[in-house]
């Protein structure tokens, strides 16, 4: 009788869709969750919680979700170091908001390591950043509100390194360049006519600047 009962269970829970599992409705963007309450920190847990699991976390990075009433920050070494408190440093995943956006930034040993995820205060994502030791590193993908992609940067030990792409709002490749050490080498812009263009205004980025080329069409008019 009682595998009986664990089969049932097991039936019913394969039979629902993802989007029951994690709590997004059906209808919505995969980069979508349910309106987020930023005043109530059960919902920074009960969401924080669900976007572990939706996202790759590292092992040593679950379990533990520290909202905004568990852990104070400040800057060491020019770096933001969080701590729970005790005064320990953070493994684990912390929620920070500003009353507009939400973020779930995972940490080990206090300096932010692996995915941070940014969402409007309706769950919309936003922005998805890699880090390192406290430093962006890897892949760092910015979302238009619809959910298409608006940007794909890449870093490596704190500097843009490596390729950006830029796209329109409907999802249309605008801008394709090239970071070296968090300095711009190459690349162009192409405004809505298909015109490329390498503007001075992209060779005097500033260290680790990335420039919208929406501004930099806007800069040639």
């Amino acid at each position: 009788m009682k595998n009986a009962i664990i089969l049932f269970v097991l039936l019913v829970l394969y039979s629902l869709p993802v989007q029951a599992l994690y709590g997004i409705s059906a209808g919505s963007s995969s980069n979508t969750v349910s309106t987020i309450n930023l005043d109530d920190p059960h919902e920074h847990r009960r969401h924080g919680d669900r976007l572990h699991r939706r996202f790759y976390t590292p092992s040593y990075q679950r379990g533990k979700i520290y909202t905004p009433d568990r852990y104070n920050c400040y800057m060491k070494k020019n770096l933001k170091y969080c701590v729970n408190l005790r005064g320990n440093a953070i493994s684990g995943q912390i929620v920070t908001s500003d009353g507009e956006y939400v973020a779930y930034e995972n940490y080990q040993n206090g300096y932010q390591s692996g995915i941070t995820s940014t969402y409007t205060r309706d769950g919309t994502l936003i922005q998805r950043t890699a880090y390192k030791k406290g430093l962006k590193d890897g892949e760092e993908t910015t979302y238009y509100i619809n959910g298409n992609t608006r940007v794909i940067a890449h870093y490596n030990d704190g500097a843009l390194d490596g390729r950006l792409e830029e796209y329109d709002i409907n999802g249309a490749l605008i801008g394709k360049m090239t970071y070296r050490k968090g300095w711009f080498k190459n690349g162009y812009c192409k405004n809505e006519r298909g015109n490329h263009t390498m503007h001075e205004r992209l060779n005097a980025s500033e260290y680790n600047e990335i420039i919208p080329c929406g501004e930099v069409f806007d800069d040639i008019n």
